[in-house]
């Protein structure tokens, strides 16, 4: 006979099982190490990922201000401004006492491992040990709160290097491509040539514009202690005052359109060794629901790490020079680049395979083993990124500023990818790999190119010494 004592006793044991089985699957669900996210009263994130794996801690910062963020009438301010943070702070007056302090934090170069600004976002980046966390977090808000901008050369010496490096240099014609496609894709600006150095003042005024604690994330991952992490956090950036109005972000009109063709910008330089081909095609970005068959349909493409197609493309030139594929997700500017290096003589063959694939990819070829295989090299590189500190709060920050700041949604990564269909990764392939619409650039030597130009009846030429054109780029 069951009592009522018993009763309540299976009860509970019932219940038991089913929270454990709802929490169980909470986890399950939950991809990422355990990271704790907070925000100061000046707006400023912070995330806190604990590892004790190795007694080292890295620094991530995420600002949310780039290339984008020129004024109209400033191009590359926004260069300069970032650049010239650590070359003087308040406490440190010269990039030569900065040096001196990373030395001393262990740095084997005094630099920090990554202080870069690009077309999404501006990061400064380093490891510290777990006893230097204090002054490391000492170090970077100087140079974000504090910086100087005293007389510096590095600027100087910088555009003394690119106008005398020789013009067949490898550096120079890469910088080309990576100008022109931006400014033919999406009209955006940036001078060929140096400059004159922006002023002490237009400097300033750009960096307390942007560099303001509502437009920053860090990220401290490793050997912390989170109530430490987050003392030291609030000691050296409490006090910091948000910007009154953050100014709205330009708006970049997209030139690549469904009827937009095959645009062709050729740029002249005389003794280049061999061409190299950019071509910009349209792709999904972080906004859009056809992300992650984006992804995959860019994986399938020209992923690097296993059989795809781009890479059978280059073994057919016995993988000479380079060719590979990026994919730019921000909703800015979202495409897809196909880069290449080529002999001249193999440029009209290089060019008539990728179009050939792009032909094929856009009559839904992508088969369920190439699905399977992108969706299992995507998921193996999400895992590879949890375990690393450094690879961990890139990984993290990356996401998470262009997401609307939700560590669930990049939980969900894993569950996006697998429930990708091979009629939504065709479907979008359709529209990524149109054979007929997409914009390129080539540099190199004019006569040498003779015979791929031919092909084309409007070209728009270039020599590498002209700066660009405010028309060139119009739809």
């Amino acid at each position: 006979m069951i009592t009522l004592k018993n009763k309540l006793g299976i009860s509970y044991f019932i219940h038991a099982i089913v929270l454990c089985y709802l929490i169980t699957s909470l986890y399950a669900e939950n991809n990422l190490p355990y990271i704790e996210e907070y925000r100061l009263k000046n707006g400023l994130r912070v995330l806190i990922a604990p590892n004790y794996d190795n007694p080292v801690v890295y620094i991530n910062v995420y600002i949310n201000a780039s290339k984008l963020d020129d004024y109209e009438n400033q191009i590359g301010i926004s260069t300069d401004a970032f650049d010239a943070m650590d070359q003087g702070t308040s406490k440190y007056p010269s990039n030569n006492h900065i040096r001196d302090k990373l030395f001393s934090l262990g740095s084997d170069d005094g630099r920090f491992k990554r202080f870069h600004l690009n077309f999404v976002h501006g990061t400064i980046q380093d490891y510290f040990l777990k006893e230097d966390l204090n002054e490391g977090l000492e170090l970077i808000s100087e140079i974000l709160i504090h910086p100087t901008y005293p007389i510096w050369l590095k600027k100087f010496l910088s555009s003394i290097v690119f106008a005398t490096s020789p013009k067949t240099s490898l550096i120079r014609s890469k910088q080309l491509l990576y100008k022109h496609n931006v400014h033919q894709y999406a009209n955006i600006y940036h001078h060929i040539h140096p400059k004159p150095i922006a002023s002490k003042k237009k400097l300033l005024k750009w960096h307390h514009n942007f560099i303001t604690p509502e437009n920053i994330t860090i990220m401290v991952s490793g050997d912390v202690n989170a109530i430490y992490v987050k003392k030291m956090v609030d000691k050296y950036f409490g006090d910091w005052q948000p910007s009154n109005k953050i100014p709205e972000k330009r708006n970049y009109s997209i030139n690549l359109n469904d009827k937009t063709g095959i645009k062709l910008r050729f740029i002249h330089v005389e003794n280049n060794k061999d061409a190299q081909i950019d071509i910009v095609k349209w792709a999904p970005s972080t906004s859009d629901k056809r992300l992650y068959a984006g992804i995959l349909a860019r994986d399938v493409f020209g992923a690097h790490g296993f059989s795809s197609r781009l890479k059978n493309i280059h073994s057919k030139f016995e993988y000479y020079g380079e060719l590979h594929s990026s994919l730019r997700k921000h909703p800015t500017i979202p495409s897809i680049q196909i880069r290449g290096i080529i002999q001249y003589e193999g440029l009209s063959r290089l060019y008539n395979e990728l179009k050939s694939e792009f032909k094929i990819l856009s009559n839904n070829s992508i088969t369920e083993s190439e699905l399977e295989y992108a969706k299992k090299a995507k998921i193996n590189y999400y895992n590879n990124r949890l375990h690393n500190p450094r690879q961990l709060s890139t990984f993290i920050q990356d996401n998470y500023n262009l997401n609307g700041y939700s560590l669930d949604e990049i939980s969900n990564k894993w569950n996006y990818i697998q429930s990708v269909t091979l009629e939504e990764i065709n479907d979008v392939a359709v529209k990524m790999f149109d054979p007929n619409n997409f914009m390129m650039v080539v540099v190199g030597n004019k006569d040498s190119c003779a015979t791929f130009l031919e092909q084309f009846e409007n070209v728009e030429y270039y020599e590498h010494t002209e700066e660009l054109r405010e028309s060139a780029s119009s739809p």
